[in-house]
């Protein structure tokens, strides 16, 4: 088998330079994959004001739009990465949803807005899963905590593209060029990944996609009675209810808490965003990488207490009432939220075997973007637009901070999850407890 031949290629056999190159795209397709996703949370207010929407609309188009197919395709496509090339399977998917968020930027009406919205969801099915799962089999169980938080350090790095380029071209240049440059952007690193990335092992022969879909689903049902594995996807769902809900809240929130310019407040965001984003994701990396070294059951354990961490900064950024003293709150926060998604994605991909993994990795993202992002910003527009009726002044704030309350129940979850934990046990050997 040679390097160029569309077929696997060990881990073992790839150098060192191609693994960089590798992990390169794979930061860049997490990098893409969380801007096109949130671009929506900066242009919220453009958006709203150009179509006329309440928040509760605003709600459904952030929330629903993007998550309800998202949900829908994010197993069968996690399955096909499973039995196929996860390669082609990811940067076809990227292209995808690069494409959408480009149409967004030409959009007519609401109406075409959602539907693009739908697209992206459709596109981003097959983006974490197998970046994680390949990621899994470029590394040994001892380093994967440090290299998936290095992945995940793209998702910061788009905070600092969206939040601070973002908010200078809203001002300058109008909120429809933001996803027409993002999507340009996507098809172009889609194209370069194919030409880089390197499955290392063979596909498993499939008999038709009906047949697959149906082993894919009765594949799920069987890792979800690991116990670890259901409470860690009970915590990542409960926490993206946080981060896909609530924090999609956030330029709309200091926007009208603040009378601060929108470009101000965006680089704040974006810079603020990515450099503790970053440190937390790196913090987190290594602090999953040395506890990991000594007892991989110590993962959830180390996630869990990164959460209980960012609780009191998070309270605090919607609860003080001085801009400066919130932005700093935020900082802190979101070090340690960045923190948990090295150890966390470390300890789940633990639980199972190399073609399971993928699968494994799609799960805690189906339920936390079914419930996180599908019913979170829709939780908040309603709550918000109830207070608002009911006469309670910065309704938006009281909304958030009360939504971040969550976070010490996230973090209980994976507590529990580190505390059952098998590591890589046959899948017939678990029993529910």
């Amino acid at each position: 088998m040679t390097e160029d031949s569309i077929g696997a290629l060990p881990a073992a056999k790839i150098n060192a330079v191609r693994r960089n190159l590798c992990m390169l795209i794979l930061f860049l397709t997490m990098l893409f994959n969380s801007a096109d996703r949130v671009v929506i949370s900066v242009i919220i207010d453009s958006v709203k004001a150009e179509f006329a929407l309440s928040d509760t609309m605003l709600g459904l188009l952030t929330g629903p739009a993007f998550a309800f197919l998202y949900v829908l395709c994010s197993l069968p496509v996690a399955r096909l990465a499973d039995i196929g090339n996860r390669c082609t399977v990811l940067m076809g998917a990227l292209a995808f949803w690069s494409l959408m968020t480009g149409l967004c930027g030409i959009s007519q009406n609401i109406w075409q807005f959602f539907l693009c919205r739908m697209g992206v969801g459709i596109g981003e099915a097959g983006a974490s899963p197998p970046t994680y799962s390949l990621v899994s089999s470029y590394y040994p169980p001892e380093r994967r905590s440090a290299a998936l938080g290095f992945v995940n350090i793209g998702a910061s790095a788009s905070q600092l593209l969206i939040y601070v380029a973002g908010g200078v071209i809203i001002v300058n240049y109008g909120w429809r060029l933001l996803p027409i440059l993002l999507g340009i952007g996507g098809l172009v690193v889609a194209l370069m990944g194919c030409f880089i990335l390197r499955e290392t092992r063979e596909s498993r022969p499939s008999s038709s996609f009906k047949t697959d879909l149906y082993a894919g689903v009765k594949a799920a049902k069987a890792l979800l009675r690991i116990p670890a594995l259901r409470h860690f996807v009970a915590a990542f769902t409960i926490l993206m209810i946080v981060g896909l809900g609530v924090f999609m809240w956030d330029v709309a929130f200091f926007s009208r808490s603040y009378d601060v310019p929108l470009e101000n407040i965006t680089a704040a965001l974006g810079i603020s965003g990515f450099l503790s984003g970053m440190s937390g994701l790196l913090f987190g990396g290594w602090l999953g990488n040395y506890f990991g070294k000594r007892n991989l059951k110590s993962l959830g354990m180390v996630a869990g207490s990164l959460l209980i961490a960012a609780f009191p900064f998070l309270a605090g950024k919607y609860l003080v009432h001085d801009y400066y003293l919130a932005i700093a709150f935020s900082t802190g926060g979101a070090f340690f939220f960045g923190s948990f998604f090295g150890p966390f994605m470390a300890a789940v991909q633990t639980t199972v075997t190399e073609h399971d993994r993928t699968l494994a990795a799609a799960l805690p993202l189906f339920f936390a973007n079914l419930i996180g992002m599908g019913a979170g910003p829709v939780m908040i527009g309603v709550l918000s637009d109830l207070l608002t009726h009911l006469g309670t002044a910065e309704s938006l704030r009281w909304t958030l901070a009360l939504s971040i309350f969550l976070l010490p129940w996230a973090g209980w979850h994976a507590f529990r999850g580190s505390k059952c934990l098998q590591v890589s046990v046959p899948l017939d050997s678990h029993t529910s407890s």
